[in-house]
């Protein structure tokens, strides 16, 4: 969704296969030559320091811990829909999902943790462990963008945070759902809908501009 692709889910599943058959299309025309196809999976900037879960981004994957085997994963979002994709080329394995509902990512968290179980893998949970509301998390309340999409950490009077997530292709500006409570972790990292999706996210500071990460990097706009 967020490359503005229409597609099913077999089309989903063979683009994962040309990519675990390093390049090679089902049809057996090759798509990319093998060296790219690797290339791409293999890992080329580390994410230990800014995830619990993710391990490494390759060359347009993400590469994550799933106990006996690396998944390599992306997935996409726009109004209203969600897309899925996990490939364990180890395993010779993929998963897609594709949903048509704002809450779809908790659908297919559910869908992925049962599917993995069933092929003995364990599907990656955030460490949650130190939360707390005696972190200062005043200097990340503010708005952050990606591409496609817009993040806004805001503050309630009750002293709760919340995270609003909204699609730039969004004209009339509405959110995609409702806001998600926030768990800070540290002072610069926190848990969005602990009890649903519970996603991490960590503020970054590089060059002097400000950046939340969760899978991708969304650039601090507003205070």
């Amino acid at each position: 969704p967020a490359g503005v692709i229409t597609g099913t889910v077999e089309d989903l599943l063979m683009f994962a296969s040309a990519h675990m058959r390093d390049g090679l299309g089902l049809n057996g025309k090759r798509i990319l030559s093998e060296e790219s196809a690797r290339l791409m999976r293999t890992p080329q900037f580390d994410l230990s320091t800014v995830s619990t879960v993710d391990q490494a981004w390759g060359l347009g994957w993400v590469l994550s811990d799933w106990g006996t085997a690396t998944a390599v994963r992306h997935g996409g979002a726009t109004i209203g829909q969600i897309a899925s994709l996990h490939t364990f080329p180890e395993a010779k394995v993929a998963m897609g999902i594709l949903t048509n509902s704002r809450g779809g990512s908790l659908l297919a968290k559910e869908l992925e943790t049962a599917i993995g179980a069933e092929l003995g893998l364990t599907y990656p949970k955030p460490v949650a462990e130190g939360a707390s509301d005696d972190f200062d998390s005043s200097g990340l309340l503010g708005t952050y963008e990606s591409t496609t999409a817009r993040m806004k950490l805001t503050r309630r009077e009750d002293g709760q945070l919340l995270l609003t997530a909204s699609a730039k292709l969004n004209v009339n500006g509405e959110p995609d759902g409702p806001p998600y409570k926030v768990h800070m972790l540290s002072n610069s990292r926190f848990m969005a809908d602990p009890e649903g999706s519970a996603t991490e996210f960590q503020h970054l500071v590089i060059d002097g501009v400000e950046f939340l990460y969760s899978t991708r990097l969304y650039s601090k706009v507003s205070d």
